[in-house]
């Protein structure tokens, strides 16, 4: 189950104004790669070795198609595609390439993610552990 503290934070807008308080979502487990590889061997009939290669492949796969400029969608799990941050100019005219100054991929959850967002269920910790070295 998610952990959350309890943080203060001011309005950035209303410096004067006293704090409030929010939730903070407590972010300290991974699940790495190899870590995913292993579940996904155990609760199928592919190796480890063979989940890794599979999920590399989607990686450099969808590096691809994003680079080609398309929407990458992975079915239930959900969507990924490019956005970009740029300064705007008076006319279209003006505007060209050195104006695009990030590139950013985003990802839009499928149905079943975002339902598991709307039934977490979370637990208050009163203090956060500090992770070892």
């Amino acid at each position: 189950m998610p952990e959350y503290k309890i943080i203060s934070k001011k309005n950035p807008s209303n410096p004067e104004a006293e704090p409030k308080y929010y939730a903070n979502v407590v972010n300290g487990k991974e699940a790495d790669l190899d870590y995913l590889c292993q579940r996904i061997a155990a609760s199928s009939t592919v190796s480890r070795t063979d989940a890794y290669a599979v999920i590399m492949g989607l990686m450099e796969t969808i590096s691809f198609e994003l680079k080609e400029g398309r929407i990458v969608r992975l079915g239930e799990l959900g969507s990924l595609y490019v956005t970009i941050n740029c300064e705007g100019t008076d006319t279209e005219e003006e505007f060209n390439e050195t104006h695009i100054k990030q590139a950013n991929i985003r990802f839009r959850p499928g149905k079943e993610l975002k339902e598991l967002t709307k039934t977490m269920k979370f637990r208050k910790v009163n203090k956060v552990p500090v992770a070892a070295d």
